[in-house]
């Protein structure tokens, strides 16, 4: 190592030098592109060359404040990575400046184009060597294309498949992802921020880029659906100089204005040791249909420290607030023009197959108008029968913006603004987020990092759903509102640690890490509200207690028996053991005896919390990365474990009043389990295990053209715990007694048939062979994969077994009707589902300022191989057989046979108009999928009409143009999205949005 010495004046000289040609070469002004791709190259290398010979003479110090770079007129430099570094002496005795491994760079990367990525390995990792199918979007990409949230970051993925519904309906757990977002026909439920799952509030206000990998690849994130992981990457503090970004956009749908969203992005360097940057976003927006809104705002602070001259240490600090509330109508009008007809003049056939109690009345038409005025379902039960058709499908009509009903003068209109959930309803998301992340180069051979978490979600959502009645001028269900509720505190602490050496010829990285996570579950549950204001009705003390001589002062009408809101059996005391009533709970608080009542519990309309779970995350994990044959051969092998352990599903009865300890089963007497709502099934404790691997090579067969293949298989722990399901004893013997059996003798004829064995987890297995290219002069970076992908071992109902359980019928023997929900709801684990495909993905650029992203994909097989379950026995239902003709001779849903896209931006170097033109930027991009199942039932099938998703070719476009007033930089942007106003969905009911257009002004300086 050299020494460090004082600097000459001609030192200084040369620094200055240095740094201001720097400077010149990579200022442009007006964000303008140059044409001449080798002038830029070479201008491009010699910028770099100075930086590293300024790094040699300065040592280890933060690198210099530039400018963005004139290729890239809208992003940061990507030459200049703010990142840990350090110095190494070489062989021949030179400092050169190393990078963090865990940190993304490339200095290739530039506009759309990426070559780097961080998630696929958990440390930067050139994509031309990773054996997996790596996509990554960038800021620019997201910006020209208007993406909005995480449904709009596949759209553009070859093999994808989305779903409107990302962000408005619930998730359940981190194994239940919300919506039905898919790659290679499989869902999607890792969606990680900066590596750390996300369980809401996917946002792109403050992102860098968003990095995709398709298929398994839990050994590096968790366990994990086989679709693949979606990782947000948030903008870092960058330690050089960067123009402050303030935006403002304005959104049209047609006729339907006034979306505003105002965005500022201000990055400040301190010193050569600190650096912050604050990215703040606020939404006040309106959505096509009536009532849709979205508004809210996002705050992001990031702080990065390098304490010390030697640049070995980096301390990382990030802060972010989020809150997001819509109304988002995710419905179209989908219900069938016959149902309305039959109901104005109901056939005879119909009549006839409705039973005893439409055809014995004494007006049958009138009966059957009755039977069929809010029931589409029974409609086409009676239809099926009288065709003698069970296979009939329901939803057939063609989807549609809007509604159809009849007006005040009877004439049937269109309203193509109709929401189908009504003012009122809302999705929620609020998240606060801090993060920690410590990189420590310790040696030469070995990096730390350590990254601690802490993340707090609330989702809420209050919805009331309106569907059309038979009469054709009324809708019904909205008065109903259903409200639902998930809470989550998280503690996240992650280490990896990255050992270098070179040895038997081979250059080796290896990963070794470990991941503990402790989260606080919250469940709130659906409440119907009857009651008036204050809400005493829902607080202990409700009912009356005869046995003591207490009499509720809360009338039968506003008593409300809802699991978690003060049962019957609920009752709180005072020190002399007397019931106070709901009222003389605040009015007679005895703080020396009492839990303080809260006071939102009677004032605020909110869910009831239904119960707690409290898992534990301990996992590790191993990757090898090595490097042989002059760097021709990259080798990759990868381990994980872990293991997720919970105390029990925690019921938390009416809080604070009632609470539920850990290991409530062994702590509550039985004979207080029904009173705290506790079920010996449903909330014993549980441990559940996995391991994950992988394996591939790339190999360069010629310069810039590697081959690779990978092998990897992952889990995920079933959302059902035994093959039984988590039915309750209590109900079994309930209903055991009802129809005249022994319900000792039931229990444990069900728990010998299988009812408590535990289900074995799912299993995602794919294979995978490519060709990753690089042309020589980089104007071509592509990717071509052929893949197999299998889901193994997944949970299913076994519904053969359902309809022959005994106890889930009314009456002996199965008899009488069938219970819904099930009392035992039984599964099998074995199903297999197994697609085959290829995917391309290119990105040309002819010109440097000419850019082109292509991606595709054949998915020729997507199916189910096996589901026993659906087994063709001499008993089997017709409901069975159908079931099994539908399952195997459709394709999987969401799983579209063919996908293209293409996007090309160009950007003008030279004045056209007089002085002006220059810097203009044309964007046009095209999607396009074939069609896909939405549902594999007989309600929706596809082979008898029934309706689907996909089967569209969308058009979008931007327009961007750069301008200076008053000597600030300004640039103006328009989009336009669905030129041509398709009606298409991308995987669910809820189409797509219409035509939009945004408008967008901003600033920098």
């Amino acid at each position: 190592m050299k020494s460090k010495q004082h600097p000459y004046p001609i030192d200084r000289a040369w620094h200055l030098f240095a740094i201001g040609l720097a400077a010149l070469i990579t200022i442009s002004p007006a964000f303008g592109q140059s044409g001449d791709s080798d002038s830029l190259r070479r201008l491009q290398e010699e910028n770099a060359a100075l930086r590293q010979r300024i790094a040699e003479l300065e040592g280890p110090k933060a690198p210099a404040r530039t400018a963005p770079a004139a290729d890239t007129p809208a992003a940061e430099d990507a030459t200049v990575p703010v990142t840990t570094t350090r110095v190494r002496t070489t062989e021949d005795g030179e400092d050169v400046v190393v990078l963090s491994p865990f940190e993304v760079s490339g200095d290739r990367d530039y506009g759309y184009l990426k070559t780097n990525s961080v998630t696929a390995t958990r440390i930067g990792t050139e994509i031309q060597k990773v054996p997996m199918n790596i996509s990554v979007i960038s800021e620019d990409f997201i910006r020209d294309t208007n993406m909005q949230n995480i449904q709009d970051v596949l759209r553009y993925q070859s093999s994808s498949a989305g779903d409107g519904r990302m962000g408005i309906l619930q998730p359940a757990t981190g194994f239940t992802p919300s919506g039905i977002m898919t790659l290679r026909g499989f869902p999607i439920n890792s969606r990680l921020r900066n590596g750390i799952l996300r369980y809401s509030g996917y946002s792109l206000d403050n992102v860098d880029r968003v990095e995709i990998i398709k298929g398994p690849a839990a050994v590096f994130f968790g366990n994990a659906f086989p679709g693949g992981v979606i990782n947000y990457v948030t903008k870092q503090p960058k330690f050089h100089d960067i123009p402050t970004r303030l935006s403002y956009g304005y959104r049209v749908f047609d006729h339907r204005m006034g979306g505003s969203q105002l965005k500022l992005d201000h990055n400040a360097v301190f010193s050569d040791k600190a650096a912050m940057r604050i990215v703040t976003v606020w939404d006040n927006q309106q959505g096509n249909a009536r009532y849709e809104y979205k508004k809210g705002y996002s705050l992001n602070t990031g702080l990065t420290l390098i304490p010390f001259e030697s640049g070995r240490l980096r301390i990382s600090l990030e802060g972010e607030i989020l809150k997001k509330e819509s109304n988002t109508d995710d419905d179209a009008w989908r219900w069938p023009t016959q149902w309305f007809a039959d109901y104005a003049n109901p056939p005879a056939n119909l009549i006839a197959v409705a039973g005893a109690a439409v055809t014995g009345a004494p007006n049958p038409v009138v009966a059957y108008r009755n039977r069929i005025f809010a029931n589409v379902g029974a409609w086409i039960g009676d239809v099926r029968n009288a065709a003698g058709d069970q296979r009939i499908a329901l939803w057939t009509q063609p989807l549609e913006h809007g509604a159809y009903y009849n007006n005040l003068q009877g004439n049937r209109v269109y309203d193509p603004k109709f929401n189908y959930y009504g003012i009122g309803t809302f999705s929620k998301d609020e998240v606060a987020t801090f993060a920690v992340t410590t990189d420590f180069a310790a040696t030469d051979w070995l990096d730390v990092r350590h990254t601690y978490t802490n993340v707090m979600h609330r989702f809420d959502r209050i919805f009331s759903t309106f569907s059309p009645n038979a009469d054709g001028m009324t809708f019904g269900g909205g008065q109903a509102a259903t409200m639902q509720g998930y809470e989550i505190d998280a503690n996240y602490h992650q280490l990896d640690l990255v050992f270098k050496a070179e040895f038997a010829g081979i250059d080796n990285k290896i990963l070794v890490g470990g991941f503990l996570g402790e989260t606080y579950n919250s469940y709130y549950g659906n409440v119907n509200h009857a009651n008036v204001f204050p809400n005493f009705g829902y607080l202990p003390g409700a009912y009356d207690k005869p046995d003591e001589g207490y009499v509720s002062p809360i009338p039968a009408a506003f008593r409300h028996p809802i699991a978690g809101w003060g049962g019957p059996l609920q009752f709180v005391r005072n020190r002399n053991g007397g019931i106070l009533t709901p009222q003389q709970i605040f009015s007679m608080y005895d703080p020396s005896y009492h839990t303080a009542p809260d006071v939102r519990r009677i004032t605020e309309v909110s869910r009831g919390l239904i119960d707690h779970s409290r898992p534990t995350r301990e996992e590790w994990y191993v990757n090898w990365q090595g490097t042989m044959f002059d760097d021709r051969l990259t080798a990759f092998l990868g381990y994980r474990e872990e293991k997720i352990t919970t105390v029990g599903q925690l019921v938390a009865t009416n809080p604070p009043w009632f609470t539920v300890p850990d290991y409530a089963l062994e702590n509550i007497p039985q004979s207080q389990w029904v009173t705290y709502g506790l079920s010996a099934i449903f909330s014993r404790p549980r441990t559940t295990k996995g391991d994950s691997q992988m394996t591939g090579l790339s190999y360069e067969v010629k310069k810039n053209v590697n081959v690779y293949a990978s092998f990897s298989k992952t889990f995920i722990p079933s959302g059902v715990t035994y093959l039984g399901g988590d039915y309750d004893p209590n109900t079994v013997r309930t209903r055991a007694t009802a129809i005249g059996l022994n319900p000792d003798a039931e229990l444990a004829r069900i728990e010998a048939e299988g009812g408590l064995t535990e289900i074995e987890n799912e299993r995602g297995q794919n294979m995978e062979v490519g060709v990753k290219i690089t042309s020589d002069d980089q104007k071509l970076v592509g990717t071509f994969s052929l893949f197999r992908l299998k889901r193994q071992n997944r949970a299913v109902d076994d519904q053969q077994r359902q309809f022959d359980e005994l106890v889930n019928w009314s009456g002996p023997n199965r008899t009488g009707t069938q219970y819904s929900p099930r009392t035992v709801r039984w599964y099998t684990a074995s199903a297999v589902e197994q697609t085959e495909g290829a995917e391309l993905e290119l990105y040309w650029t002819p010109k440097r300022n000419w850019q082109t992203y292509i991606s595709g994909a054949w998915m020729w097989d997507a199916e189910t191989v096996s589901d026993p379950s659906l087994d063709i026995l001499p008993n089997s239902s017709l409901a069975t057989q159908i079931q099994n003709e539908i399952t195997f001779s459709e394709r999987l849903v969401n799983a579209p046979e063919f996908r293209f896209n293409v996007r090309t931006s160009y950007t003008f170097t030279e004045d056209f108009v007089g002085e002006h033109g220059r810097g203009l930027n044309i964007g046009v991009g095209a999607r396009y999928s074939s069609v896909m199942n939405i549902q594999n039932n007989v309600n929706m099938w596809s082979a008898r009409g029934g309706i689907t998703a996909g089967d569209y070719v969308v058009f979008e476009t931007s327009v961007r143009y750069p301008f200076e007033l008053y000597g600030y930089q300004f640039e103006g942007m328009l989009n336009i999205d669905n030129i041509f106003d398709e009606v298409y969905s991308e995987g669910n009911f809820g189409l797509a949005p219409p035509r939009s257009i945004l408008l967008t002004l901003g600033m920098q300086f």
